[in-house]
């Protein structure tokens, strides 16, 4: 009995556990086959929630630096899904439109994460609730940056514990996929020229962003 209590309450890190959670949004939110039309923005936040239990933490008594990244795994792809999934199934399938010389993909298309930093703000207690924020910083021709932010309530208050920035880059075989294609064969590039140009400041500006906080060597 004392086992199966100590594995109920420490779940979260059992073996498959964590392919059992990437799978379980790909159910969730259409895989790339079945993919379900978005209704979002670029710009848009998802948040998903979680819990740090015992066998998570490290020798200080809070959630170890390490954990964060497989939690990062699960917000990623959940924001992926929910926001890129139906642009991903149509390239995959050749039904969105393609520009005049560009190279005909083979094959799925798919995100590969290439580069990841953290910047840790809090600790996250033991069980404590918390919950990752998850939304597009920016992207150019190769790649896309993607920003998630752990909060948690602190004193009354909510609080961001850490922010992690991620470079990831989309693939159809060798032939790289870029952002603004996935975005329009989702739906998600705006038609009105006013909003388009307000989409590309908030662009320039994440990349902006990037380079004065001093991280950008970091994701090379």
């Amino acid at each position: 009995m004392g086992l199966i209590c100590l594995a109920v309450s420490n779940w979260k890190v059992l073996p498959l556990v964590w392919h059992i959670r990437i799978f379980s949004k790909m159910i969730m939110h259409g895989s790339f086959a079945n993919a379900h039309k978005t209704q979002h923005s670029i710009f848009s936040t998802f948040t998903t929630s979680s819990r740090s239990p015992m066998w998570e933490c490290d020798f200080m008594g809070h959630k170890s630096n390490a954990s964060y990244y497989s939690d990062l795994d699960i917000a990623r792809s959940d924001m992926i899904l929910r926001l890129l999934s139906s642009g991903m199934a149509r390239l995959s399938k050749g039904h969105a439109p393609r520009a005049p010389g560009a190279p005909e993909l083979k094959g799925k298309v798919f995100p590969v994460l290439c580069a990841s930093t953290t910047n840790y703000q809090r600790e996250i207690a033991p069980y404590q609730l918390y919950q990752m924020e998850t939304s597009i910083l920016s992207w150019d021709r190769k790649w896309m940056y993607i920003r998630t932010e752990f909060i948690a309530e602190k004193k009354g208050k909510l609080e961001v514990c850490a922010t992690a920035l991620m470079k990831v880059v989309f693939k159809a075989g060798r032939i790289t996929v870029s952002p603004e294609v996935l975005f329009e064969a989702s739906g998600l590039l705006p038609i009105d020229e006013e909003v388009r140009a307000t989409a590309e400041v908030k662009r320039v500006q994440g990349l902006e962003r990037i380079q004065q906080c001093g991280i950008a060597n970091e994701l090379t």
